[in-house]
């Protein structure tokens, strides 16, 4: 059984409603796509407590509150609500996200995530998806713009030209094929999450049919 962490700490998070017949394999491949889970226990069978290597994943489960998981929608919230990853400051996230690897999931954004977990089939309500892309847009998706936002002003010196930063990045969304592109993200985050899903399951699918031809 998982001990509760004597000090209290964001990465920690506590799961209710569990479906009596649920195993612990079935939770923890679903929270593995929050991120590196430390340490578990499914209690009684229907409250299970998740300890994750960094406050990023946490996150991300806190997110996935009324998520369906074996036929129930389960109950996802911090253990120690006074220091809820969700209220955490953000900046010390980003510096620990400095040593994480690209690939590995707590330096994914929240919304692809979400995308990898429907194309595994789970189902995740519109709340869940919205809250997701409504993350990214507070923490995420500037964060990544902005360094190369002004890259491209100090080059074509785009502030120049525009009164405020509002405009400048008005001017980069509309004007640029990336901005564009995240921009369409933002309009509709849930068409957006759907679509990556939709890719994510066509690309397996090709790779599945690409060993199945080189194996011949």
């Amino acid at each position: 059984m998982l001990a509760i962490p004597t000090e209290p700490t964001p990465n920690f998070v506590i799961v209710r409603n569990v479906a009596p017949d649920t195993t612990e394999s079935m939770l923890t491949d679903f929270f593995s796509f929050c991120g590196k889970i430390e340490d578990f226990s499914l209690n009684d069978d229907t409250t299970a407590f998740i300890l994750f290597e960094r406050p990023s994943a946490a996150k991300t489960a806190i997110l996935l509150n009324n998520a369906t998981v074996n036929g129930r929608e389960i109950v996802v919230e911090p253990y120690f609500k006074e220091v809820s990853a969700l209220t955490s400051d953000e900046k010390d996230d980003d510096n620990d996200k400095t040593t994480i690897q690209k690939e590995e999931q707590e330096a994914k954004s929240k919304s692809t995530i979400m995308a990898e977990l429907v194309a595994a089939g789970y189902k995740l309500t519109d709340p869940i998806l919205h809250a997701a892309s409504d993350f990214d847009k507070k923490y995420g998706v500037w964060n990544r713009v902005e360094p190369y936002w002004n890259r491209v002003n100090q080059k074509m010196h785009v502030g120049e030209t525009v009164h405020s930063l509002e405009d400048s990045a008005d001017h980069w969304l509309k004007e640029t094929s990336i901005g564009q592109k995240i921009q369409s993200n933002l309009v509709d985050p849930i068409t957006a999450i759907h679509t990556e899903a939709r890719r994510i399951v066509e690309n397996k699918q090709q790779n599945q049919t690409n060993r199945a031809t080189s194996s011949r």
